[in-house]
């Protein structure tokens, strides 16, 4: 099975990949962005991946069952590029993916990655027979208030961070992805953010299910450092007028996904 990890930036996409590659029967790449290549010929899936490798090192890829800290993310390409080679027949598409990954991933009965922005081609990707699509969401104003906590520090060096350096251009954008994944739920998994961080082991066990693993097979000390002090730090992190902003804005959809 091919799975697919998306959701709003800051909306805990990063955790749930972590869990999701930690079950010892599935591995999640980390934001190589190689599934937006899905549908195209073999040169133009390439392009799509070695675009974001040359953004990027990626830590940790697992080969097999070790781990190579600081394994370059060429490196990987280089591999995946070559297995997908082996079993191109044209336009790329899900089991050539899978086939490809499964080859870097020989224990694993579901591979896939992670990438935010796979939630904005739901419209193009849902319901893809052999391609499951995770989507992940969280309460807006905590996704407000961290993505402008980081616009502010981290990603202050980012071109693309003027796009979504104020309260209501996230807010606007957070509609988006919600909008995007409330037209295909039911073609789709989900999972609620607070939901997973308060009581992990019931979401993790459905999740399992959808995905036809063992429920056991998380591994336990990733499920335990679950934390869910993040939840509503919004209370201090925006500003009252914020606060207003993104209420005016995104209170219909919070509102259906029942936050207050």
């Amino acid at each position: 099975m091919l799975l697919l990890v998306g959701g709003h930036a800051r909306s805990g996409t990063t955790m749930l990949r972590h869990l999701c590659d930690s079950h010892r029967e599935m591995a999640v790449t980390n934001e190589l962005n190689f599934l937006s290549g899905l549908g195209r010929s073999y040169a133009g899936h390439s392009r799509v991946l070695l675009r974001q490798v040359g953004q990027r090192t990626v830590k940790g890829i697992r080969w097999g069952h070790g781990v190579a800290p600081g394994a370059r993310a060429a490196g990987f390409a280089a591999r995946y590029l070559w297995a997908l080679g082996a079993n191109d027949e044209g336009v790329v598409d899900v089991p050539a993916v899978e086939r490809a990954l499964q080859t870097l991933f020989p224990q694993a009965r579901v591979v896939g990655d992670k990438m935010p922005h796979y939630a904005l081609l739901l419209d193009r990707l849902a319901g893809t027979p052999g391609l499951s699509s995770l989507v992940i969401y969280r309460d807006c104003r905590d996704v407000v208030s961290s993505f402008l906590e980081r616009v502010r520090t981290v990603w202050k060096t980012h071109a693309w961070g003027r796009s979504f350096n104020a309260a209501d251009k996230v807010a606007r954008e957070w509609v988006r992805y919600v909008d995007l994944m409330e037209r295909h739920r039911e073609r789709i998994l989900t999972v609620r953010y607070e939901d997973l961080v308060r009581e992990p082991r019931p979401v993790l066990d459905r999740l399992a299910g959808a995905l036809e693993v063992d429920p056991a097979g998380f591994d336990a000390g990733r499920v335990a450092s679950i934390q869910e002090s993040s939840v509503g730090k919004h209370a201090n992190g925006l500003t009252r007028e914020e606060l207003a902003v993104v209420t005016d804005i995104a209170g219909p959809a919070m509102a259906r996904l029942g936050y207050a």
